[in-house]
């Protein structure tokens, strides 16, 4: 059981640290990420407990997390694109002026 579990404490102590992350931001999106991918590594540790297949588990604590870590960053990335239309400290392209 030791070694299948090693996946699911890795998205337990993920998850655990989104939440603590989330309590100094003050970013409630990133709370909502850390109890997700807390969930999916606790169920996987239930399954790794009752002996359910390493591949079940792999799913349940790899690939879901996975998918909600990607799906977050996408949904915060469009966030922060409505939030700043422009990388802080890039350079602006200035408007052409006439005669130019």
């Amino acid at each position: 059981m030791a070694r299948r579990a090693v996946l699911t404490w890795v998205t337990v102590v993920v998850g655990v640290h989104f939440v603590a992350l989330a309590r100094v931001s003050k970013e409630v999106s990133v709370t909502w990420l850390g109890w997700a991918l807390t969930g999916c590594g606790v169920v996987g540790l239930v399954l790794a407990m009752i002996h359910r297949s390493s591949a079940s588990i792999a799913v349940v604590a790899g690939t879901v997390p996975g998918a909600i870590l990607l799906a977050g960053s996408f949904w915060g990335a469009g966030r922060m694109s409505n939030r700043h239309p422009t990388i802080p400290g890039s350079a602006r392209i200035p408007p052409e002026l006439p005669g130019d």
